[in-house]
């Protein structure tokens, strides 16, 4: 080749003469353009000190071989020298140097063979399989990190029997020997570019018989994985070899490709938020704002005129709270805290190296020890006295230093426990004003002031990173999970999958609604600085990063320079593209089945103002469902709990048991409710809106809501839970209507009379009490054998009718389920059945979708945060409800409540308002007619207020 050095033979030594030769020739040629000194590092001694002078040249077995390679190498080094200041050094191979390694690795990727096949006129067709048996194995055997290349001469013939592996190009009939070449193919999984007409080109014979017969038996092969790189392959049938015999033609492969190296570093992408605090209102605040926003056209688009705001009010947070370069995840802790911190870091960092300098005297002397010990000598008075003063050094030094770490620490310690209770008074007082009112916000702040303290609910393990399809497989690569996901996210929206064409199409065919302006539903100045004021802080940011901190700078003035853009979308000129969408989060709804894509909750986190202008369409369209939704159904309108509801349930369960009467409980869940209601099936399909319209009408809902009705539902919407309440209140009042039709009204009992301080209001209609999705069809019967028929019909009507509304009732012991009296499931056994899973479950059948579905059976059902069981024992709602509130002391139980450090008025406080408070609470709907059951709850009681006494030992004392 033209990059000749004059050397011999291929081996070790070989080798590393012309490594250090080419390093030298390119140090020679571009290194003095960078004026820096160059050290040349190698692992064998003979070359490297022979080439730099330290040793003799190396000779080697064959001096008349090596000789000049070696005296060139020195030359070049003599050269060098005069250029440029050199240096060397030896190091050892596999000690974890990076470069030596390097080296290794990159032989160790790539693997070559050479084989020569036996041919089938001299040996038997079972000792050729052997023999390709035999290399196959050494192939499969070599390291998982390592490709190979196969140069062999087969002795066989392919072309007539095509596969994955073998093309037709120059095609030969294969025969028995091809055969056997080609199982070795499957085996190692290679291809031969040869056979294929897109990589090879030219003659393709490569063999001439004694008979004068052209052939191809001399291949190249390659893993199969490579078929992507650019191959050219061809035959060199001018190359002389200076044989004898020139029998054989050389096979020439030429492979390019190019492959994508992981990053060197990786980078979190993340949207700039700015969350100022409350400090930071005032002028200030006003004047950057007046400032920076600019006056925008009513011409402008929305999307336009919003992108100029968000561009303006991002400007403003980063002036008013630019970026702190220190981070904490405690934000109780003060500056003064924060400033011993600061201190410590650097004496932690000398302490480490100052062990390492200690580290490397020790070994010094070792060495020296050695040294002595092996000239027989021993250390001399000189020697000793610099030894001790080493030691001496480093450990005054040492000592010093963790003297000062020590002191900081204490210091930092007393400050962090001052800091921790200045934040609990402050978070009292705040409760106590009443600005954290929400139990939920009130333990947030208060678990970061302890944040080593775990959840007792919440697992050490992860779990793993795959995803199961919807056929029971896994997700092999990142295109399959990632189909996975959209096909779920298409399934849930009804929507179906389109490419870019496709996108611009269906909006070329949407046809423009005219719309009729309603002054009521337009937003005013008055009620967006409400929403303002009411929106919450610390809430996730959409994909705009405007955040409710930022909006509240100055609420008149943003609320000003906001209403413009909603005055837009509310004329229907055009709502803004960030206002209808979002980022998606996907969270686990149970710690133990997250491999499949519905055990996920789907939440779209959406952009703050948006959300302020959904709910001032919400509060136009709230008054239109509380005057037309049922008695029972809640979870809409603000100030509806789960309490009235769960009170119904278990009253009328209750007076049931106790009037002796047979009664049956079925709860019903929906899967995606809010947003997995469809229109088509609603209503059957036409062009126009006619029998939507007339549903609509017939649930008496005033004209002036149709308008609002046509705006779109999507997930994370905060009209997402109004338009299913809508859904659901039609469809509640459809079924009700259905089962008065077929005399399946449950017989509801009521009490001769009523306390003098309630109004009479006649008989109460409990229909289908729902909270949000949830919801219960209560059935009563004169004996088991009508209960059971009774209850039937009218799951079966349920169910009927929720998928005639498009909605997909999912079946599942905390799903859809059925509660029985037990002595209903002992005298009716012969009506159930048992499932796969040994589960009781009752057969019905979906006339709608004409499918079979089955019920669980079950004995007890965990119902909007309790527990209800068949027998009407209170004691498991009670246990669990205790240990709802054991869940929430317990992380804090040792830290917080039972330590002596905090004052004990703060440590009752806050037990009371996030521990006995929530026991007291929810435990309050229950009924506890005996005795024994009013001792449990005392005894539950007084254990939670028992947190406050932490029993310590006699030494502690």
């Amino acid at each position: 080749t033209p990059y000749y050095l004059g050397e011999m033979l291929e081996d070790a030594l070989t080798a590393e003469l012309l490594a250090l030769c080419w390093a030298m020739c390119w140090a020679a040629q571009h290194a003095p353009a960078y004026s820096v000194p160059v050290r040349f590092l190698y692992d064998a001694q003979s070359a490297g000190q022979g080439t730099f002078g330290t040793a003799r040249p190396v000779q080697g077995a064959a001096p008349e071989h090596y000789t000049p390679l070696a005296a060139f190498a020195a030359a070049l080094r003599q050269y060098l020298n005069a250029r440029l200041p050199t240096a060397h050094q030896h190091v050892k191979g596999h000690a974890g140097f990076a470069g030596n390694e390097l080296c290794d690795a990159l032989a160790f990727r790539l693997q070559l063979y050479v084989i020569h096949a036996p041919s089938l006129a001299s040996v038997t067709a079972e000792e050729a399989r052997a023999f390709w048996n035999l290399r196959a194995t050494d192939i499969l055997d070599r390291p998982e990190v390592a490709d190979y290349i196969v140069m062999c001469d087969a002795n066989s013939k392919l072309g007539d029997v095509c596969s994955d592996l073998v093309g037709d190009h120059g095609a030969e009939q294969e025969g028995q020997a091809g055969a056997l070449f080609h199982e070795f193919l499957q085996k190692i999984d290679a291809i031969v570019p040869a056979t294929w007409s897109q990589w090879h080109s030219g003659p393709h014979h490569t063999w001439c018989s004694p008979h004068g017969t052209w052939s191809r038996i001399d291949y190249i092969l390659v893993p199969r994985h490579w078929q992507h790189a650019h191959f050219v392959s061809r035959t060199c049938p001018r190359v002389e070899l200076m044989q004898l015999r020139e029998d054989h033609i050389p096979v020439l492969l030429a492979c390019e490709f190019v492959r994508n190296l992981p990053g060197k570093s990786y980078t979190c992408t993340r949207k700039q938020i700015f969350r100022p605090t409350p400090d930071a209102r005032g002028k200030t605040a006003s004047r950057f704002l007046t400032e920076a926003v600019p006056v925008t056209t009513w011409l402008a688009s929305a999307d336009a005129h919003y992108h100029t705001l968000v561009q303006a009010w991002q400007r403003v947070g980063s002036s008013i709270s630019p970026p702190d370069s220190r981070t904490t995840t405690r934000p109780y802790l003060s500056q003064h805290s924060l400033d011993i911190v600061d201190e410590r870091r650097p004496i932690r960092v000398a302490l480490r190296d100052a062990h390492g300098e200690r580290i490397r005297k020790w070994q010094l002397i070792v060495l020296v020890a050695f040294l002595l010990h092996a000239r027989g000598q021993a250390f001399s008075q000189a020697q000793t006295q610099i030894a001790d003063r080493w030691l001496k050094e480093a450990d005054a030094w040492e000592a010093s230093m963790l003297a000062n770490y020590k002191r900081l620490a204490r210091m930092l310690r007393r400050s962090v426990a001052a800091d921790r209770i200045a934040y609990l008074d402050r978070l009292a007082q705040e409760v106590a004003g009443g600005h954290l009112g929400d139990p939920k916000s009130l333990y947030r702040v208060l678990r970061q002031a302890f944040p080593a303290a775990r959840s007792a609910r919440r697992q050490g393990i992860q779990p793993l990173p795959m995803l199961q399809l919807s056929d029971g497989t896994f997700a092999r690569n990142t295109a399959e999970r990632a189909e996975a996901w959209r096909s779920h996210f298409a399934a849930q929206e009804a929507g179906h999958k389109v490419d870019d064409s496709g996108y611009v199409k269906a909006f070329e065919r949407h046809c423009i609604v005219e719309h009729s302006l309603d002054i009521q539903v337009v937003p005013t100045l008055s009620a967006l600085e409400r929403h303002i004021l009411a929106s919450r802080n610390a809430r996730a940011a959409g994909p705009d990063g405007i955040t409710a901190e930022l909006l509240k700078l100055d609420v008149p003035l943003v609320a000003r320079q906001l209403i413009p853009v909603l005055l837009k979308a509310s004329l229907r000129a055009q709502e803004p593209v960030t206002f209808r969408g979002g980022e998606l989060v996907c969270l686990a709804k149970r710690a133990g089945q997250v491999l499949g894509c519905d055990a996920y909750r789907s939440i779209l986190v959406s952009s703050v103002p948006g959300k302020l202008y959904h709910r001032s369409l919400r509060e136009a369209l709230l008054p239109l469902l509380t005057s037309s939704q049922p008695t029972f159904q809640a979870g809409v309108a603000p100030g509806q709990g789960i309490e009235h509801t769960a009170l119904a349930i278990r009253s009328f369960y209750a007076m049931s048991k106790a009037s002796r009467k047979p009664a049956s409980l079925t709860f019903f869940d929906l899967q995606a409710a809010f947003y997995q209601v469809l229109r088509q099936a609603l209503v059957p399909a036409t062009e126009g809106d006619q029998e939507l319209l007339r549903l609509l009408h017939h649930l008496c809902l005033p004209a002036e809501a149709i308008q609002e009705l046509c705006t779109q539902l999507r997930p994370g919407d905060p009209t997402a839970d109004l338009m299913f309440g809508f859904t659901l209140s039609a469809l509640m009042h459809a079924i009700q209507t259905s089962l008065n039709a077929r005399d399946l009204v449950p017989d509801l009992p009521s009490a001769p009379d009523r306390p003098g301080c309630l109004a009479d209001v006649g008989a109460v209609r409990l229909g289908l009490p729902a909270w949000a999705d949830d919801f219960v069809a209560p059935q009563t019967g004169s004996d088991p054998t009508e209960l059971l028929s009774r209850t039937r019909r009218t799951i079966e009507t349920v169910v009927d009718f929720a998928t005639a509304a498009g909605m997909t009732v999912k079946y599942g012991r905390e799903k859809t389920a059925v509660l029985f009296p037990p002595a209903v499931i002992g005298n009716q056994q012969s009506a159930f059945t048992y499932d796969d899973m040994g589960q009781l479950v009752l057969g019905l059948r979906n006339s709608v979708a004409d499918k079979p579905y089955w019920v669980p059976v079950v004995e007890s059902y965990r119902h909007l945060g309790g527990i209800i069981v068949s027998t009407c024992d209170p004691l498991p709602d009670l246990h669990y409800r205790f240990a709802q509130a054991s869940g929430t002391l317990k992380p804090l139980r040792r830290r917080l409540f039972g330590t002596r450090i905090i004052p004990i008025q703060l440590r009752s406080y806050f037990l009371r308002s996030l521990v006995v408070s929530k026991f007291a609470h929810s435990a309050a709907t229950l009924f506890l007619r005996a005795a024994y059951q009013l001792r449990v709850w005392e005894q539950h009681y007084m254990t939670l207020w028992r947190a406050l006494f932490h029993r310590r030992s006699a030494a502690e004392q």
